[in-house]
């Protein structure tokens, strides 16, 4: 959860020092793109003057890197189209654990009026919007640009300390969003419509809508049995997730079990396959 691409480099949220490396594809070249190692704190600035708190994770998105800057509980944009990196706040309050209730209102709240309680996971999908694993919320939030004004919307409650997201399928403004339900042992399901706003039916659940279970027991049961069935396997505090399409399916680290885990469809059953 801590590597993303972008532009023929890979940038690295290496959390233990509080920094962003910077990895060139074609040159094997490392740097530290911004923050100081060993240092943590919240300025904002160029890269070398920026800091931050434990990042742990890192996507490309708004036309730069955007960064969980977990204990700062805040995202932050890096821009790298100058020569000199940029480090500026794109949501939450630094230092400022919470929860904005009202951001469940229809179209959510302002993203510099959010507040986050230890932002983790982090994904995108093809429409540019961000979701995050609130990991000490509980929640995902979702971070959309309307005209020029970035907002954070509430779209799914009920986890417990969960730490991955990954986007699935997508159909039109309809994703698939994957969770990895950390202290759980889970790993679930949700169908989100990018337009409404609202969640919709998903194919794994009987077509209801709503967070779906569809592997792991769901009841802060750990473990390492497989199983034909994903709903009858075992995990101990999955961490990380990849969707690799649907012919591969979902990859699962299995953090606790030190185990790489794979759930697909079967064609045939269409039911959740896990090995």
């Amino acid at each position: 959860r801590g590597l993303t691409l972008f532009e023929n480099n890979a940038y690295i949220a290496d959390s233990g020092s509080h920094r962003v490396l910077k990895y060139a594809l074609d040159t094997g070249a490392l740097t530290t793109l911004a923050g100081v190692s060993g240092k943590s704190g919240t300025n904002n600035g160029p890269g070398f003057v920026a800091r931050f708190f434990s990042p742990k994770s890192i996507v490309s998105a708004l036309g730069g890197l955007v960064v969980a800057d977990s204990d700062n509980h805040t995202l932050r944009f890096i821009d790298v189209r100058g020569t000199v990196p940029l480090v500026v706040n794109l949501a939450g309050l630094p230092g400022s654990p919470g929860f904005t209730a009202t951001d469940s209102a229809p179209g959510g709240v302002d993203a510099g009026a959010a507040h986050f309680n230890t932002p983790i996971g982090l994904a995108t999908d093809q429409n540019g919007n961000i979701y995050i694993a609130d990991s000490k919320n509980n929640c995902v939030r979702m971070l959309m640009q309307t005209g020029n004004t970035n907002r954070v919307l509430t779209i799914a409650t009920g986890f417990l300390e969960h730490t991955a997201l990954a986007v699935g399928d997508q159909s039109g403004t309809e994703i698939d969003l994957y969770v990895a339900d950390t202290r759980n042992h889970a790993i679930k399901l949700f169908r989100f419509d990018t337009d409404t706003l609202q969640m919709t039916t998903n194919k794994l659940s009987n077509n209801q809508v709503g967070v779906s279970l569809i592997a792991g027991s769901g009841s802060r049961v750990s473990g390492t049995d497989d199983s034909l069935f994903a709903d009858e396997a075992l995990f101990n505090l999955p961490s990380a997730l990849m969707w690799s399409g649907a012919a591969v399916g979902l990859i699962v680290s299995d953090t606790g079990n030190h185990t790489l885990r794979r759930v697909y469809q079967d064609p045939i059953f269409q039911d959740a396959i896990f090995q």
